[in-house]
């Protein structure tokens, strides 16, 4: 909204000899807009009643009367900028009455020398009083509210008077008071706070930081929170002459620590004067804590323990994201050894006089970030049905699995697959066609270690994954010694994890189904070389890409407050692979064979490198 700057009455140039005369009378030009005031001027009295927002940009100080007088004409948000300063020596520096008022933010000072800094008197009503600067009296009261209201008052700067810092009074209501600063009398007759109306909430960190409880006079509120923002900064209060009761609570933005004694935090009341509770819950950070207070010496002076009542929500997110990490690099080893299987090696394609053959052999496989190793046992055979079709199946039987760190899986369960290929010519120049399946079902424990307040879980699932893939290739001799095969593949791969709930752990965790479906398009080139009568080196390199992957999110439930995992934020879907090997042959029924194969695995830009090792056997 439109903003004007003060209109101010034009002095004789003989006035401005007088230092009195520098301070204009103050004035609101336009009500119908915000407005501010940005020269000093003395005082400001409504003439008819203000709806927006009046801004306080210059010093208004009062010698006569108020310095800010809307007892006649409501105003509706009153704005004092910081480093200005609202001071009087009479009776009042601000005062309401009788009318609804909107607000009033204070960062900068309000002063009254006599009586009242700020004053709402018969009937008043008043949103919020938020004072961030300060206010004082150095006579009576800071803030005195006598047959009003004030919905919420806040202090985060300092509230002082040589009376009351916050005078409650007969017929008064202060719905919440928020103490995170300063209340405080300058004589010792006084108190900070005395309530003859009703306190219905009150919130207060003054006390142990500064060693200045809050002293507090007459009726109690209805309801006490303390605010603890460390073991050497809470709230503490000292009770004087109190009717009532109250109901003692820890404020939903404290910081604790179970170790920790918070001492004196209520001074002056009996059990009775609590409503005979001294213990609680809170939650806080999403960890529930139950309070107790303590008056070990029957003093009515109250120590304050905290034990928590069960994991935070954010303390066992961060588990579950380390369980995520190593969920995902499982994925990556299943991945790298059903890759391996059909894309290369496991075919059984030498044969003898009775189109058959047989292979055995042992493949290493090592996946990063997470480590993880695999051994295995791996036996292959083959039919050649004719010069054109062969067929051929495979095991492949782990012996050792050194997997992730919280993740066990049991050796049994073997993968397996079939492969069927077609070639056009009988010596497999020309086009060629294969395809090939491989599945595999593990048994898995996957343990989720403690962090912070989370605790230590372990549940079982099965694992189950399949893989289909097409392959075309046509393989030509660009030399007598050396034969070229471009080809172009398409997979399809599907790995399953079931849902499993924890089991030994006071709050365990349940956990979804994890489904993982690609569609993958393969392409590169497979090069072999002879390079004696015995020996043949072999090498291929290739890119794939995944056309779709879609993973599942990870899910828990069991604490409150938990989000989904993403398992694809860090896809990689275009990957290299590459391999070299070789082959020697024995005599011509029998050859020993080599492989390295190193790829790109979908996770976290994962590199796995394998080596595989076998003697086949035509006959």
């Amino acid at each position: 909204m439109l903003k004007k700057s003060i209109a101010f009455l034009l002095l004789p140039a003989s006035l401005f000899l007088s230092p009195q005369a520098l301070s204009a009378a103050c004035s609101i030009a336009d009500y119908s807009a915000d407005y501010t005031i940005s020269i000093d001027c003395d005082p400001l009295i409504l003439t008819e009643a203000f709806a927006n927002t009046l801004t306080i940009d210059a010093d208004i100080t009062n010698t006569g009367s108020v310095a800010i007088d809307a007892s006649s004409y409501a105003l509706e948000d009153l704005i004092i900028n910081a480093s200005r300063t609202i001071t009087s020596s009479t009776n009042y520096t601000i005062k309401y009455n009788n009318l609804v008022y909107g607000s009033i933010l204070n960062n900068g000072t309000v002063n009254n020398s006599l009586s009242y800094a700020i004053s709402l008197t018969d009937g008043a009503r008043l949103t919020t009083l938020t004072n961030n600067g300060t206010i004082s009296a150095t006579n009576f009261y800071g803030v005195y509210a006598n047959a009003s209201t004030i919905t919420t008052l806040s202090n985060t700067g300092t509230i002082s008077a040589k009376g009351y810092a916050v005078n409650i009074g007969v017929a008064s209501d202060i719905t919440t008071l928020i103490n995170t600063g300063t209340l405080t009398t300058t004589n010792n007759a006084y108190y900070d706070i005395i309530n003859q109306g009703t306190l219905t909430n009150f919130y207060n960190d003054q006390g142990y930081a500064t060693s200045d409880p809050v002293k507090f006079f007459s009726s109690l509120p209805t309801n006490y929170q303390i605010i603890i923002n460390s073991t050497s900064d809470y709230g503490q209060v000292i009770f004087n002459t109190v009717p009532g009761t109250t109901n003692f609570g820890v404020h939903s933005t404290s910081t604790i620590d179970t170790s920790a004694t918070y001492s004196s935090v209520i001074d002056g009341l009996t059990s009775a004067k609590l409503n005979n509770t001294t213990t609680g819950t809170v939650t806080l950070s999403g960890t529930s804590y139950t309070w107790t207070l303590t008056d070990a010496d029957s003093d009515l002076v109250w120590d304050l323990n905290f034990a928590s009542n069960g994991p935070s929500a954010a303390d066992t997110q961060t588990s579950i994201q380390a369980i995520k990490g190593q969920l995902q690099g499982n994925l990556n080893s299943i991945t790298a050894g059903a890759n391996f299987a059909n894309m290369n090696t496991y075919d059984c394609n030498f044969f003898d006089s009775k189109g058959g053959c047989f292979s055995f052999g042992s493949r290493y496989t090592d996946v990063q970030s997470p480590s993880m190793q695999t051994n295995s046992f791996v036996a292959t055979g083959g039919y050649k049905i004719d010069n054109h079709f062969r067929i051929a199946g495979f095991i492949d039987q782990n012996l050792n699995n050194n997997t992730a760190h919280n993740i066990d899986i049991e050796n049994k369960g073997p993968l397996v697959g079939l492969i069927g290929v077609w070639n056009q010519n009988a010596n497999q120049l020309g086009w060629q066609i294969k395809v090939a399946n491989a599945y595999q079902s593990k048994d898995a424990s996957i343990k989720r270690t403690a962090t912070g307040t989370s605790e230590a879980g372990r549940g079982k699932t099965d694992i189950d994954s399949q893989s289909y893939v097409a392959e075309l290739s046509y393989n030509y001799a660009a030399t007598s010694s050396l034969l070229l095969r471009p080809y172009l593949a398409l997979r399809y791969a599907l790995v399953k994890q079931d849902g499993y709930t924890e089991t030994g752990v006071d709050n365990p965790l349940t956990y979804n189904s994890i489904r993982d479906r690609s569609k993958t398009a393969l392409v590169g080139i497979k090069v072999k070389k002879q390079l004696t009568d015995k020996v043949v080196a072999r090498g291929s390199v290739g890119v794939e890409h995944d056309l779709s992957h879609k993973t599942d999110n990870l899910e828990a439930s069991g604490v409150s407050g938990l989000t989904t995992e993403s398992f694809t934020s860090n896809l990689d879907k275009t990957r290299p692979v590459a391999s070299i090997g070789a082959d020697y042959y024995i005599d011509q029924t029998q050859r020993l064979s080599a492989t390295a194969f190193y790829q790109e695995l979908p996770y976290a830009s994962t590199k796995s490198r394998t080596l595989y090792i076998n003697y086949m056997l035509g006959f």
